[in-house]
């Protein structure tokens, strides 16, 4: 797992493979092919909202659309879109949070109170992550995240950096 910065100075990403996790959840979250895939075989997140295949599928591309806006636009202070996944978040560790448009998620570590490494994205099918695969995957990735951070003592944006440093 590899951390890049994306949108200085508050948000960072993780890179497990090729591409960083946020493009990889742009990627799926505004292809019409893909989501017409994904709909139809989770069609209880259109029968939840009461849609049909045509209107998901615009409103997921015109939400991820403006979720990658709101990204930039508030890279100095990402905390304005992200929220603590639960109550249970300790202050000075690393917390999961997500930031939410529609049915969509993405999730994030916080450092600090202006810093976060984004983990991923999906589409919401459960009220809680450990109840559908997809979710748990993202859960996972969390966890992993949350796990470095804290082996490595990282709990700022100075640590944070200096990891970066060091990776490369």
């Amino acid at each position: 797992m590899i951390i890049i910065p994306i949108f200085e100075p508050g948000l960072y990403v993780i890179r497990e493979h090729e591409t960083d996790a946020l493009a990889d959840f742009l990627r799926f979250a505004t292809d019409p092919e893909r989501l017409f895939k994904f709909y139809t075989s989770n069609n209880l997140v259109l029968d939840y909202y009461g849609l049909n295949m045509e209107l998901a599928v615009k409103q997921t591309i015109a939400a991820a659309q403006h979720m990658y806006v709101s990204l930039r636009e508030h890279a100095e202070n990402p905390s304005k879109l992200f929220v603590p996944l639960s109550n249970k978040s300790t202050s000075g560790e690393p917390n999961a949070s997500k930031f939410r448009k529609l049915w969509l998620r993405i999730y994030a570590i916080g450092i600090e109170h202006k810093v976060y490494i984004i983990t991923g994205g999906n589409i919401k099918q459960s009220q809680k992550m450990q109840d559908h695969k997809d979710t748990v995957t993202q859960l996972n990735r969390l966890n992993r995240l949350r796990a470095l951070l804290l082996e490595h003592g990282i709990t700022d944006q100075k640590g944070l950096q200096s990891f970066i440093f060091e990776q490369s």
